[in-house]
């Protein structure tokens, strides 16, 4: 499991090779990702990280009391696409 995916979320075991996978918040990370988009080196990996937590949350939920953009005090758009032209 990739580091930053650890970082999403959690598994919870129910018994046996059963478990659940619950959502961790991860606020300071999306924000951190967020930042590198800015940097040249880091943007793509970054991006691509936010745009796959986006779909795990969009896909098992997402985490009470995390905000859906990383960073919302940059006044930047997230997701990318939903910049104002």
């Amino acid at each position: 499991m990739a580091p930053w995916r650890r970082s999403c979320w959690n598994h919870r075991p129910l018994g046996g090779n059963s478990y659940e996978i619950h959502g961790v918040n991860a606020e300071k990370l999306r924000k951190a990702l967020f930042a590198m988009i800015r940097r040249p080196f880091p943007a793509e990996l970054a991006k691509a990280c936010l745009v796959r937590i986006d779909k795990l949350r969009d896909e098992h939920g997402r985490v009470e009391f995390e905000p859906r953009h990383p960073d919302i005090e940059t006044g930047r758009p997230w997701p990318l696409e939903a910049k104002a032209d």
